[in-house]
């Protein structure tokens, strides 16, 4: 059990650090006026992050749905 909050919290991690290093490398691009790269790079960015929050949620939505029914077995004792 503290295996799953160990790993949910060093993904939660990554998933802070790439989207903040995205929104650097956007930046970036926008100030150096690498409009076709800004493009492209926006559009990775919106897929890969999304794909990270994804991936995360759905482990976690296992994760709570497994404490969800560990509180109600101790409730019905």
């Amino acid at each position: 059990m503290d295996n799953i909050v160990i790993y949910l919290s060093i993904k939660r991690g990554f998933i802070f650090l790439d989207e903040w290093l995205s929104y650097y490398l956007l930046y970036n691009l926008l100030y150096s006026s690498n409009y076709y790269m800004f493009f492209i790079a926006s559009i990775l960015a919106i897929i890969f992050n999304g794909y990270g929050y994804k991936s995360y949620w759905e482990i976690e939505e296992r994760y709570n749905e497994y404490l969800i029914n560990k509180i109600n077995k101790i409730d019905d004792k």
